[in-house]
Parts: C-alpha cells; sequence; structure tokens
C-alpha cells in the first residue's frame, strides 16, 4: 500500500454510527435498521475516499490493527449469535472513516435477545449508578450495558471520533428519547450518554443534517 492512500485512510474524518444503520442486522431481533438518510449523509462527508480501488479494505485491514480488532468483535458477536449479521456491510465504511459500532453487542448480549428498557432514570443516571437496563424479562443486563457503553467509547476514542449518528429510543444509543419503566420519555441511552459527557457530539438519524460539515480531523496511527 502506498504512504499516500495510507495518509489519506489516517486523516479521514473519523465518526461513529450505529452499526444498524449500515445494514449490520444487529438489532434486538435480529434485524438491520438501514436508514437511506444516514447513509446519504456519510456518503456526502467522504466523496474524496470515493475512488479506493476494491482491494483497499484487506490492504488496510492488514495494516491497521484497530479496523482488525473492529471486525474481531463483531466475527465473535455472530460466532455466539443465532443469526447471521451480515457484517460484510461494514468494509466500505470502514474505509471512509466511518466507525460501526453496536454496543449491546460489544457488551456480550446475544443474538436475537429480549428487548431491554432503562428504570429509574436515563443513561446519565445508569453511569452514575442511579438507574438500570432491565430487559422485559425482568432480568438485570446493567453490566453489560455499561461494558459495551465503554468498549465503543475506547474505539471511538482510538479511531479519534469526535461526532456520533446513533439510533434515537435506543436504550444504548438514544440521543434525546429513550424508553423507561415502559414509557416513552426525553433522555439519552447508556453509550450516548458516556460519549456526550467525554466530549462526543452526538446526534440520531432525526436530526443528521445538523451535523457539522466539517468535523475535526484527528490523525490515527496506522501501526
Amino acid at each position: 500500500m502506498t504512504s499516500a492512500l495510507l495518509d489519506l485512510i489516517a486523516t479521514a474524518p473519523a465518526i461513529a454510527c450505529s452499526a444498524c444503520f449500515l445494514q449490520v442486522r444487529c438489532r434486538y431481533d435480529g434485524a438491520a435498521k438501514a436508514n437511506t438518510r444516514v447513509q446519504g449523509e456519510l456518503a456526502q462527508r467522504a466523496e474524496r475516499l470515493d475512488n479506493l480501488p476494491s482491494d483497499a479494505f484487506e490492504r488496510v485491514d492488514a495494516v491497521h490493527g484497530r479496523e482488525r480488532e473492529l471486525w474481531e468483535i463483531f466475527e465473535a458477536a455472530q460466532a455466539k449469535a443465532d443469526l447471521q449479521l451480515d457484517i460484510e456491510a461494514i468494509h466500505p465504511f470502514l474505509l471512509r472513516g466511518v466507525l460501526p459500532i453496536c454496543p449491546e453487542l460489544f457488551g456480550g448480549l446475544g443474538l436475537p435477545r429480549t428487548p431491554a428498557d432503562l428504570s429509574l432514570g436515563d443513561g446519565h443516571d445508569v453511569l452514575a449508578g442511579k438507574a438500570r437496563v432491565l430487559d422485559r424479562s425482568g432480568a438485570d443486563v446493567t453490566h453489560a450495558f455499561l461494558k459495551g457503553a465503554q468498549l465503543a467509547l475506547a474505539l471511538a476514542r482510538a479511531h479519534g471520533v469526535r461526532v456520533a449518528i446513533l439510533k434515537e429510543r435506543s436504550p444504548s444509543c438514544g440521543v434525546h428519547q429513550i424508553h423507561r419503566d415502559g414509557a416513552l420519555v426525553e433522555g439519552q441511552g447508556v453509550t450516548a450518554a458516556l460519549f456526550a459527557r467525554e466530549g462526543i457530539e452526538v446526534f440520531s438519524e432525526e436530526d443528521v443534517e445538523a451535523l457539522p460539515c466539517s468535523p475535526p480531523r484527528v490523525r490515527r496511527d496506522p501501526s
């Protein structure tokens, strides 16, 4: 791989995105939530990378350990799932500076899995130890949600992410609304709250047009 190509990829705008928007079948019911609005916005922000050679992912994967790490996380999740995640869909997005995340898979929850809601508060309260995440059978899955959020944050930091597009009303990724104790209320999910607390600007699919036009470029170490 040429140093110019490595430099292009290493300095590309880094943005995290809920993997379900990118055709990965990682929702609790084993479905994707592909969103053309989100994908269109990402495509517009990555036009300068559209002419990469067709085998660029394999070559980048051989050089960029972080991409390999992310790929292995999704592969491990897929190996434990009863359904295929279609993780091949993340190839072109990784090339274009997009970090696909699914905190619930990262936290070790299976697929399909029992849907979950927040209880007694929102994601900020969960981070503070004042609220929990319960699945609809009543099982406490707070630890898995916290673990997934922390791993998503670690990956985001490693990739220089400063902006994230997250799934609205998700117990992990909700940006403006969540389900709490059976009701739809204002608040943020666990990962969205952690990202916001740590300085990552969060947007949902419903306000994706408000994304900053030129996100900060943070150079990633290609080693």
